[in-house]
């Protein structure tokens, strides 16, 4: 498989064929709201004027049909959940807690939840995804939380998908490209860590669709 990394949208080889999971499998999707914040149009798209918008926090709920049910929502602005859901583990990324610790306790200008990210005073039960991992179509690492082939994590650590949700049209039709920025100090900064990957990402999804 090929990707052009040099496009925003992305290309890959027409000509493989990416086996994907059958089966009489099915889940709920649930929408749920996450509240929402102010964001600017000129930190997710290159070349735009500044634009101030509202950018909504949506979490989904995904049910199995043995009951058993996992809540989607994004490191950067998760809050505590162990009031709802007591017996909850809340599962991020791989390196995440090396990425986010020590969080707002211990270093106040951090934006991170210490609540979580604090290694002394997290109040949070939480874990890293540790697998196993499995081939997804493009994805070469994939988890299958239910076992059923239905719902699952990537592991890639590239990309916002809540921005990429909300600018489908413009971001991942290649109409934009990803956002990067000077900051006071003359270094650049993305809401993407990694946006050579990013858009390796976005040319997976794009095709799997």
């Amino acid at each position: 498989m090929m990707l052009d990394r040099n496009l925003a949208n992305g290309k890959v080889n027409e000509n493989e064929v990416i086996p994907l999971p059958e089966g009489d499998s099915h889940c709920k999707l649930y929408l749920l709201d996450g509240s929402s914040l102010i964001a600017s149009e000129s930190r997710l798209h290159a070349n735009v004027e500044e634009r101030f918008f509202r950018l909504y926090n949506w979490a989904f709920l995904v049910t199995a049909s043995d009951g058993r049910h996992v809540l989607h929502a994004h490191w950067d602005h998760c809050r505590p959940i162990r009031n709802d859901f007591p017996s909850a583990t809340a599962y991020f990324g791989r390196g995440t807690a090396s990425f986010c610790s020590p969080g707002h306790f211990l270093n106040p200008e951090s934006q991170l939840n210490g609540r979580f990210f604090d290694p002394q005073n997290r109040t949070e039960n939480w874990k890293e995804l540790s697998g196993p991992w499995v081939r997804f179509g493009l994805f070469e690492h994939a988890m299958d939380f239910f076992g059923d082939g239905v719902s699952g994590s990537f592991r890639r650590r590239d990309i916002w998908w809540g921005i990429c949700v909300r600018l489908r049209g413009e971001l991942f039709d290649g109409l934009r490209d990803i956002a990067c920025w000077k900051n006071a100090d003359g270094s650049e900064s993305s809401l993407q860590e990694d946006i050579p990957a990013a858009r390796d990402t976005i040319a997976r999804i794009k095709y799997m669709e």
